[in-house]
């Protein structure tokens, strides 16, 4: 019988059933007991015990664990962005309410020059693009963060927008949120690509989720998506659950989509016209004057109604705004037509709304900071709209210089 057998038998049996052999203990453990009382069985059998454990744990190997191997990042092959363009990002990016606009800007500016942003932002601008409100420059993001921005990405899953053709993973594999998700930033990046997304999977989709997918084909809806509606208009005519509720609003959606194409038509737009404002600023597709959608929502809007107003500033997404209006929402929450509180509620949001920024707009603003006014509320209203709204002037020219 072993020793640690015997040490376990006579624990378990007590000592005077089955008093501990010494002898079956290893040599060194026994050299250790000489001088221990043998008269006291159990403070033997404790001592015994103790350095027997001692002996096993000092013959035993620690438990190793293999990490896997780390493969470095590659080096870079594009150079980093200048200083003073690092000396912009870091003032955008330690706004509190950061103009994702102007940031975009920056990044199309760094994109132009082949820059890429060096190692001690890298972690700022990933946790920037993880943000939802930020997922319509993370296009950009992906193109500026180099070789090494590249390699990060695999330690924290909230970066991984930046891997290639992250939208086309979520939307064949991610659940239907995400999938919304990406159907709204390829809507907005790249309209046509979102439309042959759609028509593939048409069948396969839910009837809720098709309504919600159909919503998004509002922004860049263009004329060679009118067969397709006309297609999907039939087959709901055609449908002898017409009257389901939900049937009844996919049709009425799609009445509303085919109505918009045939105003381009009789229009003959398009929306690839670049609209010139502040050299080119921003490089965005901005119509040169208001459109329907813009003209609705001033009809409708009660400025009064922070909620009602906020809500559908909110739906219009991402549309790139016209000069007329974005003045018109400046004017709208003027302190004459809206008071102080709302000014502040209405602030960070309207700075992001109009961020095309266009010259008359400029100019406008700049007519209201020569007011000569000593009311309070007005006061409040320079600083918390006008006032941010000519500082993006200035970053903006800073961008331009770089």
């Amino acid at each position: 019988m072993d020793a640690w057998k015997q040490l376990v038998n006579t624990a378990l049996l007590g000592t005077e059933k089955l008093p501990l052999n010494p002898e079956a203990l290893p040599s060194r453990i026994q050299e250790k007991l000489i001088n221990a009382d043998k008269t006291d069985p159990e403070s033997y059998f404790m001592k015994a015990a103790t350095l027997m454990l001692a002996y096993q744990k000092a013959g035993e190997q620690a438990d190793t664990s293999v990490m896997p191997a780390i493969v470095p990042a590659e080096e870079e092959t594009l150079p980093y962005c200048s200083p003073n363009a690092l000396v912009v990002l870091k003032k955008l990016l330690s706004q509190q309410n950061q103009h994702l606009s102007l940031i975009s800007f920056w990044a199309e500016t760094c994109i132009a020059n082949n820059w890429i942003i060096p190692p001690d932002i890298l972690v700022a601008v990933l946790d920037l693009g993880a943000d939802k409100k930020a997922r319509f420059i993370r296009d950009k993001i992906r193109k500026i963060i180099g070789k090494r921005g590249e390699w990060m990405v695999q330690f924290n899953e909230n970066w991984q927008y930046a891997l290639p053709l992250y939208e086309d993973k979520l939307w064949q594999e991610g659940r239907i949120a995400e999938r919304r998700e990406a159907f709204a930033v390829i809507r907005h990046l790249e309209p046509s690509k979102a439309f042959e997304w759609l028509k593939a999977v048409w069948a396969e989709e839910t009837a809720k989720d098709r309504k919600d997918f159909l919503l998004m084909f509002e922004k860049n809806i263009s004329l060679g998506e009118e067969d397709f509606l006309q297609e999907v208009k039939a087959a709901l005519m055609a449908d002898k659950n017409l009257e389901k509720a939900i049937n009844k609003e996919i049709l009425g959606i799609v009445e509303m989509l085919l109505q918009r194409i045939e105003k381009l038509k009789q229009k003959n737009q398009t929306v690839a016209e670049k609209s010139g404002f502040l050299s080119g600023l921003f490089k965005k597709i901005v119509p040169s004057a208001m459109s329907d959608i813009e003209k609705e929502f001033l009809a409708e809007v009660k400025w009064q109604n922070y909620d009602e107003t906020n809500k559908k500033l909110e739906q219009l997404g991402h549309l790139s705004w016209s000069a007329e209006f974005s003045q018109r929402v400046l004017e709208g929450i003027k302190p004459d037509q809206t008071n102080y509180y709302q000014v502040n509620y209405y602030a960070p949001l309207i700075l992001e709304l109009c961020r095309c920024l266009h010259p008359q707009t400029a100019n406008y603003l700049n007519g209201i900071t020569q007011s000569n006014s000593n009311d309070w509320q007005f006061n409040q209203y320079k600083e918390r709209v006008v006032n941010p709204l000519l500082g993006a002037f200035d970053t903006i020219a800073e961008i331009e210089q770089l």
